[in-house]
Protein backbone atom coordinates (compact mmCIF):
# COMPACT_ATOMS: atom_id res chain seq x y z
CA UNK A 1 0.00 0.00 0.00
CA UNK A 2 1.52 3.25 -1.06
CA UNK A 3 0.93 6.75 0.13
CA UNK A 4 1.57 10.23 -1.17
CA UNK A 5 2.36 12.90 1.40
CA UNK A 6 0.02 15.71 0.38
CA UNK A 7 1.87 17.73 3.04
CA UNK A 8 0.15 15.84 5.86
CA UNK A 9 3.19 14.45 7.66
CA UNK A 10 6.94 14.31 7.77
CA UNK A 11 7.28 10.51 7.56
CA UNK A 12 5.70 7.59 5.76
CA UNK A 13 4.88 5.96 9.11
CA UNK A 14 2.81 8.97 10.21
CA UNK A 15 1.12 9.13 6.83
CA UNK A 16 0.14 5.45 6.98
CA UNK A 17 -1.33 6.05 10.45
CA UNK A 18 -3.25 9.09 9.19
CA UNK A 19 -4.81 7.18 6.28
CA UNK A 20 -5.37 4.10 8.48
CA UNK A 21 -3.32 1.79 6.28
CA UNK A 22 -0.77 0.94 8.96
CA UNK A 23 -0.54 -2.56 10.44
CA UNK A 24 -2.63 -1.78 13.55
CA UNK A 25 -5.47 -0.29 11.50
CA UNK A 26 -5.51 -3.22 9.08
CA UNK A 27 -5.58 -5.72 11.96
CA UNK A 28 -8.44 -3.85 13.61
CA UNK A 29 -10.42 -3.62 10.36
CA UNK A 30 -10.02 -7.38 9.89
CA UNK A 31 -11.15 -8.13 13.45
CA UNK A 32 -14.07 -5.72 13.08
CA UNK A 33 -15.24 -7.55 9.95
CA UNK A 34 -14.96 -10.91 11.72
CA UNK A 35 -17.06 -9.50 14.58
CA UNK A 36 -19.61 -8.19 12.10
CA UNK A 37 -19.88 -11.71 10.68
CA UNK A 38 -20.31 -13.19 14.15
CA UNK A 39 -16.90 -14.86 14.14
CA UNK A 40 -15.23 -12.66 16.78
CA UNK A 41 -16.35 -11.56 20.23
CA UNK A 42 -17.30 -7.91 20.82
CA UNK A 43 -15.44 -7.77 24.14
CA UNK A 44 -12.30 -9.12 22.46
CA UNK A 45 -12.67 -6.49 19.72
CA UNK A 46 -12.80 -3.72 22.33
CA UNK A 47 -9.72 -5.16 24.03
CA UNK A 48 -7.89 -5.36 20.69
CA UNK A 49 -8.69 -1.68 20.05
CA UNK A 50 -6.91 -0.74 23.27
CA UNK A 51 -4.07 -3.18 22.73
CA UNK A 52 -3.44 -1.75 19.25
CA UNK A 53 -3.30 1.77 20.77
CA UNK A 54 -5.61 3.28 18.18
CA UNK A 55 -6.72 6.87 18.73
CA UNK A 56 -10.47 6.94 19.41
CA UNK A 57 -10.63 10.72 18.90
CA UNK A 58 -8.79 10.74 15.56
CA UNK A 59 -10.59 12.50 12.73
CA UNK A 60 -11.58 10.14 9.92
CA UNK A 61 -9.17 10.58 6.97
CA UNK A 62 -12.01 10.48 4.43
CA UNK A 63 -14.89 12.54 5.88
CA UNK A 64 -18.32 11.74 4.57
CA UNK A 65 -20.15 14.81 3.33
Amino acid sequence: LGTDGFGRSSSRKELREYYEIDAASIVYASLYELRRRGQFDTAALKKAYGDLKLNRDKQHPFPLY
